[in-house]
Formats: C-alpha cells, sequence, structure tokens
C-alpha cells in the first residue's frame, strides 16, 4: 500500500533536532556479540499512526568499513520486514545511532503491513500457540482485517514497538540464522539476561526474508493482495522451528 505523506507530523512537530532526524534517514548501527556494523533508514507514517508510525528498514547490507553517503543506498534490498520503533534513535552516547545522511527514494511511501492479535501475553515458544489465535493484519497503520489463522500472515511481523537494542538483536538473529547457526543456544550461552527471549519467540517462525516470494513479500496471504496461486502457500520449518531457517 502506497500514499502521499501528508498531514501532521509527530516527528516533525516534536522532533528538536529536526534537521537531524527526519523522514528517510539513515543511520549505522553495531550489532551485538561482534556481528558487525547495519544500516537502516527512519521511515516516518506518524501523520497515520502517532504509535506505530516511526518505522525502521534493515538494509541488506553489512561489513566494518563505513558508507559514507547515503546515496549507496538507493534501491538496495532490505534484510527483513520493517519494524515499528518506540522512540527516535539517539545521536551520542553508549547506545547511539550514526547518521549517514538522507535519502528519499518512492519506495518509502510503501506503508508496512502487520500481523496481530489480541494479547494474552508476548512470544510463544510453539507453533500451535500461534496458530490457535485468531490474527489480524494491520492495513495502512489503521485498519485491521480478519480474523485470519495464523499461516495467512505467518512471514509479516507483530504489531508491537521496539526500541533500538531489541532491533539491533533481531538483526543478529537473522544473521545467525541464516549461518545456520541455533539462535536459541547462541543466546543462551552468550547472553547475561533473557530479555531477548521474546524476540527470538516472536521471529522464530517469520521465514527469513530472502526466501520469501517477492510476490508475497510484506502482503497477508488475502485476495487482492497477492496472486491467487500464493492464497495457499505455506512456508516450511526448519529443524529449530524457525521458518526456513
Amino acid at each position: 500500500m502506497k500514499i502521499s505523506l501528508t498531514g501532521k507530523s509527530f516527528l516533525k512537530s516534536n522532533n528538536k533536532n529536526v534537521n537531524k532526524v527526519e523522514s528517510g534517514t539513515i543511520f549505522k548501527f553495531k550489532i551485538p556479540f561482534n556481528l558487525g556494523f547495519g544500516y537502516c533508514k527512519l521511515i516516518d507514517f506518524s501523520s497515520l499512526s502517532i504509535y506505530f508510525g516511526i518505522t525502521i528498514k534493515v538494509y541488506d547490507y553489512f561489513g566494518d568499513s563505513e558508507v559514507k553517503s547515503a546515496e549507496f543506498f538507493k534501491g538496495t534490498p532490505l534484510f527483513m520486514n520493517p519494524l515499528p520503533i518506540v522512540k527516535l534513535p539517539s545521536l551520542t552516547g553508549r547506545y547511539m545511532w550514526k547518521k549517514i545522511g538522507v535519502l528519499q527514494e518512492e519506495c518509502d511511501k510503501d506503508i508496512p503491513i502487520y500481523k496481530k492479535y489480541v494479547h494474552e501475553g508476548f512470544g510463544w515458544e510453539a507453533i500451535e500457540e500461534y496458530k490457535k489465535r485468531q490474527w489480524y493484519a494491520r492495513v495502512g497503520l489503521q485498519d485491521d482485517i480478519g480474523p485470519l489463522n495464523f499461516d495467512t500472515v505467518s512471514h509479516l511481523e507483530e504489531l508491537f514497538l521496539r526500541s533500538t537494542i531489541t532491533i539491533e538483536k533481531r538483526v543478529a538473529m537473522q544473521i545467525l540464522r541464516y549461518k545456520g547457526v541455533n539462535v536459541k543456544e547462541f543466546f543462551s550461552a552468550n547472553s547475561t539476561d533473557d530479555s531477548w527471549k521474546v524476540d527470538y519467540n516472536t521471529q522464530q517462525f517469520i521465514p527469513l526474508y530472502k526466501t520469501i516470494p517477492s510476490a508475497i513479500k510484506g502482503k497477508p496471504l488475502i485476495k487482492g493482495f497477492v496472486p491467487d496461486q500464493y492464497l495457499n502457500y505455506r512456508f516450511p520449518l526448519s529443524e529449530e522451528g524457525s521458518a526456513n531457517s
């Protein structure tokens, strides 16, 4: 779904440093466990949703040498589905994200579609817990379509807010999955607390982004959103339980 970015922006009306962080800002961030550095773009949809409108798109580009120009990322594919963030990234301090520049593209108008349910808790370990619940697709950050079964929206991100820290952990989890590393065992052995478990559980049944057919990336398997041949598409599960890990 695309829109014209009009209306009142929470980012513009509340950000004292509006010239420092704006829609289209690209950041460099450190990935936990010395897994390198990642890059992402912030998009402002707060005119549609004051709570879930600030969105982070992580690029499929990693490395230790710093990219100096935002233009470098023009047309770069995403590494995962977009994620809503609870507040603007800090530009200073221990948990800072470094601003690279601003890149505004036509694709920035694509509004993410998320999956959601009436919460009775966060992130279960078993796929059966997800499948027995009624799910909805949040479209345009305002409207819910449903109820739907889990298979219809399993490849979408859940609609809840992340911080810069949890986004960094999610990226680390995805990298480990691509490497064939058991994410749960790795985080259990290398973490000082268990705060990672919610993000682990919510991501473990989301297929790896690169394995999702282009025609259904970021879209619920609903008629009118995807071609008819994908309406009953199902993702295989790995030995660890994660889809296509």
